[in-house]
Order: structure tokens, then C-alpha cells, then sequence
């Protein structure tokens, strides 16, 4: 169970600034069910609707109708196009004058738009039998190794009862296995974004930072040391070697911490490399596949990630899927 807070910021990311339940469910990471369910839910039933009419509302209760009929209006465009509570207020002062506060239109903008849902809400019961499934067949542009441009076909199979998705797309597959016979070494800077003149400055920083700290530290070391001796010594006080060891100390575990966080910075970018290379040997042994067997789903691809399709404003459906590799993960 999500917190007051996180449930808020949901409802306010989706009323207030109009965002899909997708976007939400990326910018959030909650599952998108999660985000659905909180997202529409309310405290009102049919029974109990909200309060919208304009007598309730004395300050903005003259500019209800106009308020309604923008609202009524927004049904027929996109949602990225609709007002949001906030342009409706700004719209009421500049072209109607009005002067009451924005809290009180996004009160009203926020019922007003549940009754306009629950009174245009219509269900159908589906039954989804165990062990029934949907295959739907496409085709798609993409561009090869060459940089020529080639159609693709993918094949999608979900079952609809336990809500799992399948999909099989072969031409990635055909297109990283042109890409490491084309240019091995290419594929792999961009694995690694190698190309990258920002990372490669970054990753330079971190060891010349790393170098610093390390070098630093054995001076801080050696430095304690001789304190030590002069204190023993009676070369210095008390009060100076409590002084002076307290400062030491601190500064030796302020660069315990960085050196161990740079140590773990460059030893990733090394794994990842590693974890590239490996990927690469395994693409060089699955040369022109031209067919989508278990043993090459097994070897090559970890995981595919099927989202919810989403119809768009002509008819059409779209589904985005996520193909994680073995080794580097998501690179597409």
C-alpha cells in the first residue's frame, strides 16, 4: 500500500498535469495497475456523487456553465490538447474577471470531471478462459547494419487470463548479428557509449580522482604516524596531538569513503565492458539466425517486456516491448 503522499502526487500528476497512466507509471515506478488504481480512485460512489452544482460554490458558482463548457469541450480533443485546472483558472481571470482562488476551480474541475466520467462509464463482462491465447501478426521499418532501411515482421502472443505477453521480434536479432560481422569494434563503443566524449572525459576524472585520493591518503597516513612518534616523544602536547589527531582521522575516513565509491565506479564500467564482450561472443556464435528457436532466446535474451497497447487518436494500436539481452540488458 502506497503512502498519503505518494497516492497524492499520482492523483496530482494525472489530474493536474494530465499525464498518462504509462508516464506516470515510468516517472513513479509503480506498476501501472497501481498506478490505475489510485490514479481513479475516489471516495464517492453513484450513489453519492460529488457536489457540482453552483450554488455550492459561492465565488466561482457564476462561472460554473463556462467552466462546464470547456470541459464538455475537451471531450473532442486530444488529452494533451485538454485544459488543465490551472488554464482554466488563468482563463476565468484574464477573459471573465475572475477573482476567487485557483484551489476552488481545481476543486471543482477535479468532481466535475469524476461526475463526467461515471455518467459515460459503460462495462462489458469479458471472460477469459485458462489456456487461451491472441496472436496478432505486424510489420515495421527498421535499418541495418548498412544503414539500409528493412522491413520487419514480429509476431505477438499474450494470454489474455494471466495477463502475460510473448513477443518475438527476430529482426533485432538479425540486426546485431549484422552489426558485430559489419564492426565488431563499433558495436562495441556504443555498447559502452565509448563515442561518447563526455563519458570518456568522465571516466578519465574519476581515475585521476582516484589517483589523488589514493595518494592523498598515504600522505595522511604517514603524517599520523609521525605525530604519533612526536607525541610519544613529548615533542608535542596533548592538547596539540588530540587537536591534530581528531582532524586526521576525519579527514582519513572522508577519503576511505571516496576511494572506496571510485573503486566501485571503475570496477562497474570494467564489468560492463567485460559483460559486452561477452554478449559479442555469444552474437558471433548465433551468425544470420533465421529463426526464433529456444536455444537462441535462451543463449541471447534474458527477458522481453510486454507493455499494455495503447490506441491512438486514428484507430491504431501501439505496444511497446522491451527486449533485455543477457549480460548488457536493454540497449534498443
Amino acid at each position: 500500500m502506497l503512502r498519503m503522499a505518494q497516492v497524492q502526487y499520482i492523483k496530482d500528476l494525472y489530474e493536474n498535469e494530465e499525464k498518462s497512466l504509462r508516464e506516470i507509471s515510468r516517472i513513479t515506478g509503480h506498476s501501472f495497475e497501481t498506478v490505475q488504481k489510485y490514479a481513479q480512485k475516489e471516495n464517492w460512489n453513484e450513489d453519492n456523487l460529488p457536489d457540482t452544482e453552483p450554488t455550492s460554490y459561492p465565488v466561482l458558482g457564476e462561472f460554473i456553465p463556462i467552466v462546464d463548457g470547456w470541459l464538455e469541450a475537451d471531450r473532442k480533443v486530444p488529452r494533451k490538447q485538454r485544459h488543465t485546472a490551472w488554464r482554466l483558472f488563468c482563463r476565468l481571470r484574464d477573459e471573465y474577471g475572475f477573482r476567487g482562488s485557483y484551489s476552488s476551480v481545481k476543486r471543482y474541475v477535479r468532481k466535475k470531471k469524476y461526475v463526467m466520467n461515471v455518467q459515460s462509464a459503460g462495462f462489458l463482462p469479458l471472460e477469459r478462459t485458462p489456456g487461451c491465447g491472441q496472436v496478432d501478426f505486424g510489420e515495421f521499418l527498421y535499418y541495418d547494419a548498412g544503414g539500409q532501411e528493412q522491413k520487419g515482421y514480429a509476431l505477438t502472443i499474450s494470454f489474455p487470463h494471466s495477463n502475460m505477453g510473448y513477443t518475438h521480434v527476430l529482426s533485432r536479432l538479425q540486426y546485431w548479428s549484422g552489426l558485430v560481422q559489419h564492426d565488431e569494434e563499433l558495436l562495441l563503443k556504443r555498447l559502452l557509449n565509448a563515442n561518447d566524449k563526455g563519458q570518456v572525459a568522465a571516466r578519465k576524472k574519476q581515475a585521476a580522482e582516484l589517483n589523488k585520493a589514493e595518494k592523498r591518503k598515504a600522505e595522511v597516513d604517514t603524517l599520523f604516524a609521525r605525530m604519533y612518534e612526536d607525541w610519544a616523544a613529548g615533542r608535542i602536547t596533548e592538547y596539540n596531538f588530540s587537536m591534530l589527531s581528531g582532524k586526521y582521522q576525519s579527514e582519513q575516513a572522508e577519503l576511505d569513503e571516496k576511494i572506496k565509491r571510485l573503486q566501485s565506479a571503475i570496477a562497474t564500467e570494467s564489468q560492463n565492458a567485460a559483460d559486452a564482450e561477452k554478449w559479442i561472443a555469444l552474437m558471433k556464435e548465433c551468425v544470420n539466425p533465421t529463426e526464433l528457436t529456444a536455444e537462441l532466446l535462451n543463449t541471447l535474451i534474458e527477458k522481453i517486456v510486454v507493455h499494455e497497447a495503447a490506441k491512438g487518436e486514428d484507430g491504431s494500436r501501439e505496444q511497446e516491448v522491451e527486449i533485455f539481452y543477457r549480460f548488457i540488458g536493454k540497449i534498443d
